[in-house]
């Protein structure tokens, strides 16, 4: 595998990780023993591949129209750090403890994969959530 397939797996769970077809999208990319690593209140730091679907299930349910955009990536063979922006609606279950609001709400972020064969077998996932948490209304400071 060169680092160019690399960057095609990461790029295509970047853009694919959090849509409808999600569970289809971990079946390919994901090793069955895949480690995730997100940094949110009320989150484990690390989850199997079962907890992690249902982070992306609850995440669904709170903003169902979530779309992230790929903006740099740097790879190794088995390595890729990609920087992404997610847009969504905070339109329907809580999200961060938050009710659904409605409220329009962009993220940055940062995903390092680590890849064995044609799989990811562990991600860390670094992103704005306390500006997030601002713009959903469940903090003071700027929306």
């Amino acid at each position: 595998m060169s680092s160019e397939d690399s960057k095609a797996i990461a790029h295509r769970f970047v853009l694919e990780h959090n849509q409808a077809g999600y569970l289809a999208t971990f079946d390919d990319l994901l090793a069955p023993q895949c480690t995730v690593h997100e940094y949110l209140p009320g989150v484990p730091e690390s989850m199997n591949r079962a907890a992690y679907e249902q982070f992306i299930a609850m995440f669904r349910s709170a903003m169902p129209d979530i779309n992230n955009t790929v903006e740099d990536m740097i790879a190794e063979v088995n390595s890729v750090a990609v920087r992404w922006v997610g847009k969504g609606t905070h339109t329907g279950a809580p999200l961060m403890g938050v009710p659904g609001s409605g409220a329009p709400v962009t993220a940055h972020g940062t995903y390092t994969f680590r890849l064995s064969g044609n799989h990811i077998v562990e991600i860390w996932n670094h992103w704005d959530n306390l500006n997030v948490l601002q713009k959903l209304g469940g903090m003071p400071g700027a929306k």
